[in-house]
């Protein structure tokens, strides 16, 4: 029997598995051999209008993160910053 935690789970996981399929979503994976433990999100997301904005971070979604820690996010449409 699956209870309400696995339903959410699956339902993050075909959402993640949608925006992958489509092209919407890349993830690109850092070896730690090379770059050490990376903590930190960055991306550049391209709207249907072909804008882009960037961003940096460190959050997380969990009920640990929006409770007890401070995390940062910062976003620039600057084109320095997409480039």
């Amino acid at each position: 029997m699956e209870g309400p935690v696995e339903e959410k789970a699956r339902e993050r996981f075909r959402r993640l598995f949608q925006l992958l399929h489509s092209g919407k979503l890349q993830v690109r994976v850092v070896l730690d051999g090379i770059f050490g433990l990376i903590h930190g999100k960055a991306g550049v997301i391209t709207f249907v209008d072909g804008e882009k904005t960037c961003f940096m971070g460190s959050a997380n979604e969990s009920r640990t993160t929006w409770e007890l820690n401070y995390e940062l996010i910062w976003e620039d449409q600057s084109p320095e910053a997409i480039s």
